[in-house]
């Protein structure tokens, strides 16, 4: 078994779909008659990165209490590098991805039945029960984090070590700390670098600021849609942001360029632009 990582630089979640898409009215259990009639989804059948039909279930992603599968050992790592996307992709083709949930992650017991869940895009949160479910509902990025052991950043993504007070630097929306302004430096040289070793020891950083990811203008009133790139969590003001930011992620992250299928490199051939420090950064 692979679980994912963070390749290279990092993120995601049509009509819903993956990073992390609550909808409304949110969770209901399985036998719940009505109000909301949910799109019919197919269980996975082909890779959503060749697109092949996978002969075997050998190969695979672990990501948020759910299973990608994919066709060979070689998509692993692309899928890897941004499940988000690919669920999203498979969210608009009508298939969801294996749910392997065996806890609720409020409560961190044992799942007995799958009737209490709050759906997410193509994915499904399941709980314990009812009082669980609403939860949820108010941060479901929390429980997606729980899912897949996410924990805020802690320490330098330079030298690993524990990082005490609040200085930091603003890198493409997100603000991430450094133990000093030598560890700054040596982010700014090699981006793509820190950004992996963050990933792989399961730490996120948010935006700075409570605004939409693609309408700055637009404040975030409830943490409902959003989405991780890697160690990248970006908030977007409604549903339809959410969508436009997916239709082009590279576009309003540049250092998605080299994980998003289609999308350029810069003119400098770079993934992603360089950190900026921001004026009045205590400490840098």
């Amino acid at each position: 078994m692979i679980t994912p990582t963070f390749l290279l630089s990092t993120l995601l979640a049509l009509a819903p779909v993956a990073a992390s898409q609550q909808e409304k009215p949110g969770a209901q259990p399985a036998d719940a008659g009505a109000a909301k009639v949910e799109k019919t989804l197919l269980p996975q059948a082909a890779c959503p990165f060749s697109g092949k039909a996978f002969e075997n279930k050998d190969h695979f992603v672990d990501y948020q209490g759910h299973r990608i599968y994919s066709c060979c050992e070689k998509c692993v790592p692309k899928i890897a590098a941004f499940p988000d996307f690919f669920i999203y992709k498979m969210y608009g083709e009508g298939f969801a991805p294996e749910n392997i949930q065996t806890t609720c992650p409020v409560s961190g017991e044992t799942l007995e039945d799958r009737d209490n869940f709050v759906p997410v895009g193509s994915m499904k949160i399941y709980t314990c029960c009812p009082k669980c479910v609403k939860k949820i509902q108010a941060d479901p990025a929390r429980a997606m984090d729980t899912l897949h052991g996410r924990k805020p950043q802690a320490t330098c993504p330079i030298e690993g070590n524990k990082i005490e007070g609040a200085d930091g630097f603003e890198f493409q929306g997100a603000f991430i700390k450094t133990c000093c302004p030598e560890c700054l430096a040596k982010f700014q040289a090699e981006p793509e670098k820190y950004l992996k070793a963050m990933a792989d020891r399961k730490e996120f950083v948010e935006q700075k600021s409570p605004v939409c990811a693609v309408h700055p203008g637009e404040k975030i009133k409830e943490r409902t849609f959003f989405t991780t790139a890697g160690p990248l969590r970006y908030y977007f003001a409604n549903k339809e942001c959410m969508n436009q930011f997916m239709r082009d992620p590279a576009k309003h992250v540049p250092a998605l360029r080299g994980i998003v299928p289609g999308a350029k490199k810069n003119k400098e051939g770079q993934p992603g632009e360089k950190p900026k420090e921001p004026a009045g950064t205590a400490g840098l």
